[in-house]
């Protein structure tokens, strides 16, 4: 049943999306284990004929290296952003292969802390410093663009 109230929370995010323009990607990223709504709202996003791209934060370590020929190019490794009250620990997680020319759309679940978000190391924080561009930039520092919780 919940996962048929997401599909239109999902279509209503990639509706608001697709106002700002088709111009650019759009990547989605989810958070560790929550991927099914990231997903579906990618899928959303697609159906809109916009150009798109999905991944999740990750746990796991995985070797780096950037080379054309080689699957794993870029890494932005970022502090958990899920409280002790959550079950937060203190190893690092990671955002491999981020598109550089994309809008971005982070999903969080409830779990995820304001605070530990916006600190030095923490996820949004370090995609903020990850973006190049001027206009990237202020758009990752506007809540509106960046999380749906």
């Amino acid at each position: 049943m919940l996962f048929r109230s997401l599909g239109p929370w999902a279509d209503a995010v990639a509706a608001e999306l697709a106002e700002l323009g088709s111009g650019e990607p759009w990547h989605v990223l989810g958070t560790e284990e929550l991927m099914y709504l990231p997903l579906r709202t990618a899928d959303a996003l697609a159906a809109r004929g916009l150009a798109v791209t999905c991944s999740t934060t990750t746990r796991s370590p995985i070797a780096v290296l950037d080379d054309p020929g080689y699957a794993v190019r870029s890494v932005v490794t970022h502090r958990p952003h899920e409280g002790p009250e959550h079950g937060g620990d203190d190893a690092p997680r990671f955002v491999y292969n981020l598109p550089e020319d994309a809008r971005l759309l982070v999903v969080l679940d409830d779990a995820a802390d304001p605070d530990l978000l916006i600190v030095d190391d923490g996820l949004l924080a370090r995609l903020a410093v990850t973006v190049r561009s001027e206009e990237h930039t202020s758009e990752l520092q506007s809540p509106m663009y960046l999380v749906c919780r």
